[in-house]
């Protein structure tokens, strides 16, 4: 990536006022991170860019904000691709760009309301991940990466520019662009991303502005037809693949995402001197209300194309409330159509449309603004408006012809709700808490309910600070439109599913001074629902568990670093939601500055490995004609360690690494998969070089 962002305590932009710049208030920073209520646990030395650069995100429902920092360590600036800086164990067809899962269940997060837009989010620009400026001077940052021999090549390009416009505005752009052509027969993918972003923070009024255009191009080789000969043989170019020469389906994602988030503080004149020298008694603004308003528009066009769709991969089969597939037995006898195309025998064009609009009014009373042992609350309403754009079919029966008539589906969405929040501010109390709950009041997602509710602890013991905390989630939410209705050439169903039923409960301690974060997590799914090993979605309606155990752990002896990484997970219906017991990551390096003496200069240098491994389970299979990962009870995945040797160099502002990715390939049998038929890359070398300018 251009650089790395580390999250660090509760923060927001909502500031009240100065007392000789010692005086500072956080409004609404409880509601930072709902999912984890801890600070980083894990912070290196610092070595990031001058305080005269400040950065921050926009997060959560409530849009608060976190101050961030672009970290200029070597350490972890050899993991550039996106499915490794968002999980873990990520699952994925092997290339930057293509569809991914993680199999970590508390990783899997996603923001999109698209479905078929949700394996390529974490490579995409969004609202989610744009991070905002106030900085003195100019700063460019610039990131390369290329790889892989001629015919496997493999490039990425991210740039970031920003400046400001005044003392109060600011402006941007970022960039990215990859190209891989990958090991094996068409897998090639084809990136493209660009963010246009601004804001304006003034005493009484900001505003925050992101307009992101991402688009994906992918051909699809439906994964290997015979997995033994992978196994026994090293030239992947003699690998036969599913879909034959000549007939690659292709992928094309589109996504455009726009959002406004401005608010307005309403201040009030107070003497307070409590921070404050005698000499310096100032009257100070202290906010007492804020009011806003967020909109945010996303466009997502999906299409598959197949110019032979009769090669025999796919089957046809229809699913409504009246088939015999419909219901929740385990034991299913699947009945084979006699149709396997169900629109055109010559070729596949199915294409789907979603459009959002999102709307959001807030007014809140910032926490102990009225009095002291009263909390901050925030009430708010929404509108949000969805909608789906799709091929679809209408039987017209007549005496003498049986006609298939096709056209267009267009489902319109209209859905109002309610939110409010209690919080308390966590700079400000001892003992900080929140409390949220949002409620539609008609339309599709009409009686949806999403709750949250958080605590956290701090205590001091010997100097050093341990942060306990504890927080629950309860969601019950309609089923998204294309998992109930959709039709395509070579899918299509009609059924009618249940309200989803998903709790989370957390328990989590961290200590900073001794880098180590651990938790335990069980979640509760009712009326879950998955794709079958047929790729058609199906729901469980009994209720099963999840248990999540994790631990990070960093250790540092002498000129090493060692981070860990465990995490262990026991899913309580493995046959629809299958994962790996056992994950686990190392990032072991050896740091040594050289001085030269001559010159006054450093080159840093760090050598070291990453280590990816997760247990064997029932992993994934994946349907290109629909970009989902299914289930399937084929051959268990995983048990593979992936091990990525590399020497990263700093040299000022410039730094650079080599890295040779999957270097046990060479040596070991290849089993090197995370999705069914699909291998991931063998052994390749990779160098990137970044840059950051802020003169």
């Amino acid at each position: 990536m251009i650089f790395s962002i580390v999250v660090h305590g509760h923060s927001s932009t909502f500031r009240q006022a100065q007392c000789n710049a010692i005086l500072t208030t956080s409004i609404s920073a409880m509601h930072n991170n709902q999912g984890s209520m801890l600070p980083d646990s894990v912070s290196s030395n610092s070595d990031t860019i001058p305080a005269y650069i400040q950065a921050w995100k926009l997060n959560d429902t409530l849009y608060t904000t976190n101050n961030i920092k672009f970290d200029t360590l070597l350490f972890s600036f050899q993991i550039f691709h996106p499915a490794y800086t968002s999980s873990i164990s990520p699952a994925f067809l092997g290339n930057i760009g293509q569809p991914c899962i993680s199999n970590v269940f508390i990783q899997r997060n996603y923001n999109s309301s698209f479905i078929f837009f949700k394996p390529y989010e974490i490579y995409a620009l969004t609202p989610e991940n744009t991070i905002y400026f106030n900085t003195k001077r100019h700063y460019t940052s610039v990131f390369y990466l290329n790889g892989g021999q001629k015919q496997s090549k493999e490039q990425l390009l991210q740039v970031l520019h920003t400046q400001n416009i005044n003392k109060f505005l600011n402006a941007g752009i970022r960039y990215n662009i990859s190209s891989s052509l990958g090991q094996y027969k068409n897998q090639n993918s084809k990136l493209a991303s660009a963010s246009v972003f601004s804001n304006y923070t003034g005493e009484r009024y900001n505003v925050h502005l992101t307009a992101n255009y991402n688009k994906f191009r992918l051909l699809e080789n439906g994964g290997l037809t015979d997995d033994l000969k992978f196994e026994e043989y090293d030239d992947p170019r003699f690998l036969e693949f599913n879909f034959s020469s000549g007939t690659y389906p292709k992928t094309l994602i589109v996504n455009k995402n726009i959002q406004i988030h401005q608010n307005y503080h309403f201040l009030e004149a107070i003497n307070d001197s409590t921070n404050c020298t005698d000499s310096l008694r100032l009257s100070l603004n202290r906010c007492k209300a804020i009011a806003g308003h967020t909109a945010r528009f996303e466009d997502s066009y999906r299409l598959y194309q197949d110019n032979a769709p009769n090669s025999g991969f796919y089957h046809g089969q229809y699913i409504d409330k009246f088939s015999p597939l419909y219901n929740d037995s385990l034991q299913i006898n699947y009945i084979e159509s006699l149709i396997p195309i169900f629109i055109d025998g010559s070729m596949t064009y199915d294409s789907v449309h979603f459009r959002s609009l999102k709307n959001t009014l807030f007014f809140e009373i910032p926490d102990n603004y009225v009095r002291k042992a009263l909390p901050g609350i925030r009430i708010a309403g929404g509108n949000d408006i969805y909608n789906y754009y799709y091929y679809n079919y209408d039987n017209i029966q007549s005496d003498e012809l049986n006609i298939l008539a096709y056209g267009y589906t267009n489902i319109l969405q209209n859905n109002f709700y309610v939110f409010s929040s209690l919080f308390t501010n966590n700079e400000t109390r001892k003992i900080s808490w929140n409390l949220t709950g949002k409620y539609y009041i008609n339309g599709y997602k009409a009686n949806d309910i999403l709750m949250y509710g958080g605590i956290q602890k701090k205590f001091v013991i010997k100097n050093n600070s341990f942060f306990l905390s504890m927080n629950a989630t309860f969601n019950r939410i309609m089923p998204d439109i294309i998992e109930e209705h959709y039709f395509s050439n070579h899918f299509k169903w009609d059924s009618i599913f249940l309200k989803k039923d998903i709790s989370h409960i957390r328990l989590m301690c961290s200590v900073p001074s001794w880098h180590i974060n651990a938790g335990i997590q069980q979640s509760m799914l009712d009326n879950y629902i998955y794709f079958d090993n047929t790729g058609y979605p199906r729901q469980q309606t009994h209720t099963f568990n999840i248990i999540t155990l994790f631990i990070n752990k960093k250790f540092q002896f002498w000129k090493f670093t060692s981070d860990n990484k465990f995490i262990y997970q026991k899913s309580g219906n493995e046959g629809i939601l299958p994962l790996p017991q056992i994950v686990f990551y190392n990032s072991t390096a050896f740091y040594h500055n050289f001085k030269f003496k001559l010159t006054g200069g450093n080159l840093e240098t760090q050598a070291g490995f990453d280590l990816y491994y997760n247990s064997k389970f029932m992993g994934y299979e994946y349907i290109p004609a629909t970009n989902q990962f299914i289930v399937q009870n084929e051959k268990e995945i995983g048990g593979y360690p992936y091990i990525d040797p590399y020497v990263s160099l700093k040299l000022k502002r410039a730094r650079f690494f080599i890295k040779f990715s999957n270097i046990n390939a060479l040596f070991m049998k290849h089993s090197y998969y995370t999705v069914l038929h699909y291998p991931m890359n063998g052994f390749m070398l990779r160098y990137g070089i970044s840059w950051a300018f802020y003169d």
